[in-house]
C-alpha cells in the first residue's frame, strides 16, 4: 500500500494473522507471505456506543496550524467542517492522517487567528454526526504555543 495515498490501510504486522477470508482464518501471513495482496474493508459501528468524541489538537499544533484530531468515533470519520465567521468550509484532511484535520479559528483580530473554533464532523457514510452536532472549542492554553502531547485533548460545548 503506498502511504501517501489517502486510502491506505496502516497494519500492524500481528494484525495479518487476524485476516479471515470465507469465514475462515487465513492462518500465517506474516512475515513472508503478505506480498501485495488486496484486501476489502469497510467500516463497522462501534458496538454499544455511548458518549461522544473526542477532539484534541495534534503534537505541535499552533495558532497559525491548527490541526485537530479525533477519538472516540461512532462510525470513522469523513471530513470536518469548520465556521471561518462567515461560512462553513470543507476542513483539509493533514497529509495522509485519515482523523487529523486542519481547521481555522472562528475569527481573526488584526489578521491573526483567534483562539476559539467551532465545527462539525462527518461520519464514514459522509453523514454529519450526532445530527449535525456542532462543537465550539478554544485553543489550550496548555499548548503555550505549541501543543506538546500527540493529542492534546480539549473541553467543548455543543449546538
Amino acid at each position: 500500500m503506498v502511504q501517501d495515498d489517502q486510502y491506505h490501510i496502516d497494519l500492524n504486522r500481528p494484525s495479518l494473522n487476524n485476516f479471515v477470508l470465507n469465514g475462515a482464518p487465513v492462518g500465517d501471513m506474516d512475515p513472508d507471505h503478505w506480498n501485495n495482496r488486496h484486501v476489502q474493508w469497510q467500516f463497522v459501528e462501534a458496538p454499544n456506543y455511548t458518549g461522544d468524541i473526542k477532539i484534541g489538537f495534534i503534537q505541535n499544533a499552533q495558532i497559525y496550524w491548527a490541526v485537530v484530531g479525533f477519538l472516540h468515533l461512532k462510525n470513522g470519520i469523513h471530513g470536518v467542517d469548520y465556521w471561518d465567521g462567515t461560512a462553513w468550509v470543507k476542513a483539509v484532511m493533514d497529509a495522509d492522517m485519515g482523523q487529523d484535520y486542519q481547521i481555522s479559528a472562528t475569527t481573526l483580530v488584526n489578521g491573526v487567528p483567534g483562539s476559539d473554533y467551532r465545527i462539525r464532523v462527518y461520519d464514514a457514510d459522509d453523514q454529519l454526526i450526532n445530527n449535525g452536532r456542532i462543537y465550539n472549542f478554544s485553543y489550550p492554553a496548555s499548548c503555550n504555543g505549541n501543543c506538546p502531547l500527540s493529542f492534546n485533548e480539549v473541553s467543548y460545548t455543543v449546538e
